[in-house]
């Protein structure tokens, strides 16, 4: 299929950003975490300390129960940027820069494959055409900046195809060091002894002190806390004597980069408010996924809920989210309502005065909706259900209805939780609720069709008693 560069989506978006009402725009600023869990942020109740984040969230809206699309990097990442499911999008896994089926890796039948369903194919970059957020707010005026993590695509597939006018430090796939050599591209002068995530920072910094004469949206998409495990050795010195040796969470390496990243929340918000731009910018907190568990040590915990990185359950896929904006968000605040990551492509627009325009859900409804209401004091969304979609590994899906969630393996079963009672997704009720588990297993595939998506391949060859160490996957 030929490929558009981002000049003709500008275009094709101009003339409806154009006439979106006069209002006040904000500055919009969104720190992505990778892989940082739900309980590791002390607000959460943490054993780590993360106080700038805490200060983020004691002045502006907390949302409790945040999904990330799904509980990997790309997918997650293009949902945010592009408002639609990953199902969607054809990008399920993490991108690693080939498709096993098109590159013919893989094909259909693969002897010795591992998992209960054949290899899946996903896109190895975000599609030319799907608009951004950034496509249409620089189409509105604005200036557009990403720094760090991209995972969305290599080369020429980098944000600037995507709408970003100023791209430093991208990654397309995770860093390999935390020191120099970083290995990301449209690297800037480094020091030597520069930690990565400071190093971001500091290119942050020096965006928000140029003089701006448009409103701007920048991301800072930071690697940390992805592996490798890497903390400053000063850091780690200093955290490991308040931590509780054996607990679940006292590794002082995850400690000390969870420690950086506060940080450069904290130089974030200092340098907002000493350029006098606090007042007139919208700051968002999130994560992609939940956390690594486990990596030679014991990293972290989500309890009270169950799972990590790659599955399904709470600890996969509930994430931190905080919105400030002075003025227009009440400080202090929390909603329960499920939020997930699509839902900042429709928030930031509006927030910008940016109105949907018919090429951000062509002919399907809308997967995000806008969280506005939720700061101006509603109660809940026009939205019932939440789907999910990792056809990959061990493949499986999930529907959030109200407190009730199904989680569904291709394999051949789904499991029956009720969130309000069981937050831990410890009882199985699905022989006790038969006709609900078969109903929302059934809704669920209805709407992995409506997504475009075909369903898993079951593995004639699957043998449960094969390691998969063999093809495992990273993520």
């Amino acid at each position: 299929m030929p490929r558009v560069g981002p000049r003709r989506v500008l275009l094709a978006l101009f003339l409806a950003a154009a006439c979106a009402p006069d209002r006040p725009r904000p500055n919009i600023v969104l720190v992505l975490a990778d892989d940082l869990g739900w309980k590791d942020v002390s607000y959460n109740g943490s054993a780590y300390s993360t106080p700038h984040i805490d200060r983020l969230a004691a002045q502006g809206l907390t949302f409790t129960q945040a999904y990330a699309a799904t509980p990997a990097c790309s997918p997650t990442r293009a949902a945010l940027l592009t408002g639609r499911s990953p199902a969607r999008l054809g990008i399920t896994r993490a991108i690693r820069g080939k498709d096993y089926r098109e590159e013919g890796e893989f094909t259909t039948h693969v002897p010795g494959w591992p998992w209960p369903c054949l290899p899946y194919p996903s896109a190895t970059h975000l599609a030319d055409g799907v608009p951004t957020f950034a496509d249409r707010l620089r189409a509105a005026g604005y200036e557009t900046a990403y720094i760090g993590k991209w995972h969305l695509g290599r080369g020429a597939d980098g944000p600037a195809r995507h709408g970003f006018e100023h791209a430093s430090f991208v990654g397309s796939v995770g860093a390999s060091n935390y020191y120099p050599p970083y290995q990301v591209d449209a690297a800037g002068p480094t020091r030597s002894d520069a930690y990565l995530t400071d190093r971001l920072t500091d290119e942050a910094v020096a965006f928000l002190e140029r003089e701006h004469e448009r409103p701007f949206c920048l991301v800072l998409a930071h690697f940390a806390v992805h592996e490798p495990i890497q903390a400053k050795p000063e850091l780690v010195r200093a955290l490991a004597p308040q931590l509780v040796t054996g607990s679940a969470q006292s590794s002082a390496n995850y400690a000390a980069m969870l420690w950086s990243l506060d940080e450069s929340v904290g130089r974030v918000l200092t340098t907002l408010s000493e350029q006098g731009l606090e007042d007139e910018t919208l700051v968002v907190f999130t994560s992609d996924n939940g956390p690594l568990l486990e990596r030679g040590e014991r990293l972290t915990t989500v309890a009270p809920l169950r799972g990590g990185k790659l599955e399904l359950y709470e600890g996969g896929i509930r994430v931190p989210l905080v919105v400030r904006w002075p003025g227009q968000i009440a400080t202090g605040a929390t909603t329960p309502v499920p939020s997930i990551s699509m839902d900042l492509y429709p928030t930031l627009l509006r927030a910008a005065g940016v109105e949907l325009a018919p090429e951000d859900s062509p002919g399907f409804p809308p997967d995000g909706l806008d969280l506005a209401p939720l700061w101006h004091g509603a109660q809940g969304l026009a939205r019932e259900r939440l789907h999910f979609f990792v056809p990959h590994r061990e493949a499986q899906a999930a529907i959030r209805a109200g407190d009730w969630k199904l989680v569904h393996w291709f394999g051949g079963r789904s499991e029956l939780y009720d969130l309000a009672r069981d937050v831990g997704e410890q009882y199985d009720l699905a022989a006790a609720e038969p006709q609900r588990a078969r109903a929302l297993e059934a809704e669920l595939l209805a709407w992995i069709r409506a997504s475009g998506a075909p369903l898993p391949e079951l593995n004639p060859e699957y043998d449960p008693a094969q390691p998969p160490s063999a093809h495992d996957e990273d993520e």
